[in-house]
């Protein structure tokens, strides 16, 4: 856990996405405004995360009319 958690690897994953041009999350929130988060959270949420007691905030569910469709492979 130390490992994925450690700030390095944490800013090179950030720095992945703005490469790949990554889109907002679940949330809404961009990759700037999920870094400004994590800046000023940091410690909080590293703490929750090394003790085993983050859990994440709820998302709201999105009804886009598709149908769902099963694939055969025969």
């Amino acid at each position: 856990m130390e490992v994925i958690l450690n700030w390095l690897n944490l800013q090179e994953a950030i720095e992945a996405v703005k490469r790949n041009k990554g889109a907002a999350g679940v949330d809404g929130k961009s990759i700037t405004e999920t870094e400004q988060h994590i800046g000023e959270h940091w410690p909080k949420i590293e703490a929750k995360l090394m003790a085993g007691s983050y859990v994440p905030s709820d998302i709201k569910g999105v009804e886009n009319g598709s149908v769902q469709k099963s694939v055969s492979f025969s």
